[in-house]
């Protein structure tokens, strides 16, 4: 059971979103260089193409690199509508960091971040993150009875300097629907179990999720934000409603993502790319 988010939970609403709410016709794309980032630059790529936009360039940061400079000049020579950046960890901080330096204005290139959640911004200025945005399912400042009691257990428990995130939600609702799956069995049996959460729900702390027993997703809500002074997040828009999982974007069949995982796995004989050998920016292809 997987209880983080489908593409179209995280990555594809928060493309349309830039598309339709800031305006963005012209699209940077920045990763590090492994399986995810990869994938989805892919998925981006294509859902840019349908929407008659242009990827500018894509670029990725080898792992634990903290010098980003190339890669920042070369976005701010390319002058694009917003950047949308699956950078991770030490990486990810330090982009932001070189960002701020060059003097790049969020108001007029913006970033739209997939991995940068509250933890990642208790490590860093926040002077050098306000005014980029996040895609998450949950965010910690979410206005709900069920997140409130969430984030106060959370700090009674760990201490109240620390934060919510949306893996912590994850990893808590993973919790929940399984003890739900086991008070329904009376037994952890795990095929009575697996049985029985596939059909179970929550109100959990970012809104009703769900398991969806097809794909063994959930159904889960959708967030976008925009990083505060402060650490924190405000809000600037949500699906509403728990979005239906959908593992296999359908701008390609199940087959071609598999090969495209498969591929990239055998090039680089794992889930990186430790050997990368590619100038530190890559060119993008055109969009056809």
């Amino acid at each position: 059971i997987y209880t983080g988010a489908a593409p179209n939970q995280q990555i594809t609403p928060a493309v349309q979103w830039c598309h339709s709410e800031l305006a963005a016709r012209r699209f940077w794309l920045i990763g590090s260089d492994y399986i995810w980032p990869h994938c989805v630059n892919e998925i981006i790529k294509d859902q840019i193409a349908g929407l008659g936009a242009t990827t500018l360039g894509e670029a990725y940061v080898p792992f634990g690199s903290t010098d980003l400079d190339d890669f920042v000049e070369e976005i701010a020579t390319s002058k694009p509508d917003v950047v949308l950046c699956s950078v991770v960890g030490d990486s990810a901080l330090a982009f932001f960091k070189s960002l701020r330096k060059a003097g790049i204005d969020p108001h007029e290139i913006p970033v739209v971040a997939f991995a940068v959640a509250e933890d990642e911004l208790r490590h860093i200025n926040h002077a050098d993150m306000v005014g980029h945005y996040a895609a998450w399912n949950y965010f910690q400042s979410i206005d709900r009875e069920e997140n409130r009691r969430f984030v106060a257990g959370f700090k009674d428990r760990f201490g109240d300097d620390r934060v919510t995130s949306d893996v912590i939600s994850a990893a808590y609702n993973s919790v929940n629907l399984w003890a739900n799956a086991v008070r329904e069995t009376g037994n952890t049996d795990v095929q009575q179990v697996r049985n029985s959460i596939r059909h179970q729900s929550l109100n959990a702390p970012e809104g009703i999720i769900a398991v969806d027993p097809e794909t063994q997703h959930t159904w889960r809500p959708v967030y976008l934000a925009k990083i505060r002074s402060d650490g924190q997040f405000d809000i600037v828009w949500t699906s509403g409603v728990a979005v239906r999982p959908v593992p296999y974007p359908i701008t390609r069949s199940r087959s071609a993502w598999a090969t495209l995982v498969d591929d990239f796995h055998r090039s680089w004989g794992g889930w990186a790319n430790t050997a990368t050998s590619l100038p530190p920016v890559q060119a993008a292809r055109e969009a056809n």
